[in-house]
Parts: C-alpha cells; sequence; structure tokens
C-alpha cells in the first residue's frame, strides 16, 4: 500500500475519531507541501 494512501486513511480516522474536524482534514489533504510534524501543527 502506498504511502499516501496509509496518510489518507490515518487523517480521515482522525477525523472519524473526532481529533481532526472537517476543515482541518481538507487543510491537509489540499496542501501540496510534504508536511513536518512542526509544519502541520502551524497549519492545524
Amino acid at each position: 500500500m502506498p504511502l499516501g494512501k496509509v496518510q489518507s486513511l490515518i487523517v480521515s480516522k482522525l477525523e472519524e475519531m473526532g481529533r481532526l474536524s472537517t476543515e482541518q482534514r481538507l487543510a491537509i489533504a489540499t496542501s501540496s507541501d510534504d508536511l513536518s510534524g512542526d509544519a502541520l501543527d502551524k497549519l492545524l
């Protein structure tokens, strides 16, 4: 399974669990950058 697919599944699961809002999930999904942990924190 490609890494991008795994990442998408993780982000979707976090949304299901209420750990991410739909807006946060979309911000991650539409970002064209490879996000580091720090960059992801700033985005959210």
